[in-house]
């Protein structure tokens, strides 16, 4: 009798501990789903913040890329047309603008560098879409920067600086190779943005329609 109560206390202990290596397992895989699906609600809140970022980069690039289509033909104007002495000065000021216009890239890179700064989020990116953002940010935007970076130096050492210190533009030297040169100067950076601006829309682009479609 007491071998039999032995072995049934065995059999319940048993029962008991498997019971337990159930629990604790089921405990550690619920935890680990609710940190998983915590994660992803946390990654995908990110992606769609960077989204918006880059559709409002997307619209800002569309624009400045008509302004400076339309200042290098201006700027072509003012080097290619000799009629352009014989325009009323208004209609001249029209075409300066091509030499006084500025387009200055802000991206809205905030989200970009919160998820490069956060190494859990950054883990949980697709390395391919790691890397086009690399590109995007690290590359084209780059490019896009250093490029309104001349653009405004060369506007401040040239245009400027003749403005205050030799007389402005007058129409002697309108006339002279000086500012033919120095319209060709400014025509050749804003065509550089216009390709910088381009190659980086062309990439933007494809991460919205590939990569951080919401419908996929």
């Amino acid at each position: 009798m007491s071998r039999k109560r032995e072995k049934i206390q065995w059999k319940n202990q048993f029962v008991n501990l498997v019971a337990i290596v159930i629990g604790v397992y089921l405990g550690f895989a619920i935890t680990s789903f609710q940190q998983h699906r915590a994660e992803r609600q946390l990654a995908n809140r990110y992606l769609a913040s960077l989204r918006s970022d880059l559709e409002k980069d997307r619209e800002t690039i569309g624009r400045d890329v008509q302004q400076l289509q339309a200042l290098v033909k201006k700027g072509s104007r003012l080097v290619r047309e000799p009629s352009i002495l014989t325009l009323p000065q208004d209609s001249i000021q029209y075409y300066f603008t091509a030499l006084t216009t500025q387009t200055t890239f802000q991206p809205n890179s905030h989200t970009y560098l919160a998820m490069v700064n956060d190494g859990s989020i950054a883990g949980m990116i697709d390395l391919d879409v790691s890397k086009s953002l690399s590109t995007l940010y690290n590359g084209s935007y780059e490019e896009i920067k250093v490029l309104d970076q001349i653009a405004i130096r060369n506007f401040q050492d040239h245009i400027i600086d003749r403005m205050i210190r030799d007389g402005g533009f007058n129409r002697e030297y309108i006339s002279s190779a000086s500012f033919r040169a120095l319209v060709d100067i400014v025509r050749d950076i804003n065509q550089q943005k216009e390709q910088a601006y381009q190659t980086a829309a062309s990439q933007i682009d494809s991460l919205l329609t590939h990569h951080l479609n919401p419908r996929q």
